[in-house]
């Protein structure tokens, strides 16, 4: 019996699986990677809008938009504020109210467990009374449900103490909010 062309053939398919085997395999991720919708963290957004610069005694607003751009429903739930930023107010109350609260060393974390629809956004107001003049700024974390996990934003905020004409904190009624795009966390 003439086992030599059995033996070739074996070795000669063995040599032409382990060429085929990375190119497989790499056509395979690149379809997989191309084939894949973008990640949730890349189509979920948070924008903070809130104003520039106040006045001590001023009541503002600092809202917070979560959009969901994926396809599945996600949720909202709860926001963190950076103590920094909250020493120089005081919270007046929450649209829509927060279902609990909680205080850490280094920030406020309020819970909602607001449902996001695909294709949704949700707002949250932040109704805030300005108490002390001075520089406060901090970071805004939106904790949701899914991979995306937590976004973040930087705020920022200029309390002038009241009658003060010039100088950073001056406020200029016309004056836009700015809006913040979250941080790449």
């Amino acid at each position: 019996m003439n086992t030599t062309p059995s033996n070739t053939r074996l070795a000669t398919m063995l040599v032409v699986g382990v060429l085929l085997l990375p190119i497989v395999v790499g056509v395979g991720v690149v379809w997989y990677v191309l084939a894949q919708p973008e990640t949730e963290a890349a189509i979920v957004t948070l924008r903070v809008e809130t104003p520039e610069r106040v006045t001590e005694g001023d009541t503002v607003e600092m809202a917070v938009r979560v959009h969901n751009a994926t396809h599945q429903p996600i949720s909202l739930v709860g926001i963190d504020l950076s103590g920094g930023y909250l020493d120089g107010f005081v919270l007046i109350r929450t649209e829509p109210p927060y279902v609990a609260e909680e205080e850490g060393p280094v920030f406020r974390g309020f819970d909602y467990n607001l449902p996001i629809p695909a294709g949704e956004e949700v707002r949250v107001v932040f109704r805030m009374q300005a108490v002390a003049a001075g520089d406060y700024a901090g970071d805004v974390d939106a904790r949701l449900t899914g991979s995306t996990g937590l976004l973040t934003a930087h705020v920022q905020t200029a309390v002038t103490p009241p009658g003060s004409e010039s100088g950073p904190g001056t406020t200029d009624p016309d004056d836009d909010p700015i809006i913040i795009q979250p941080s790449e966390n």
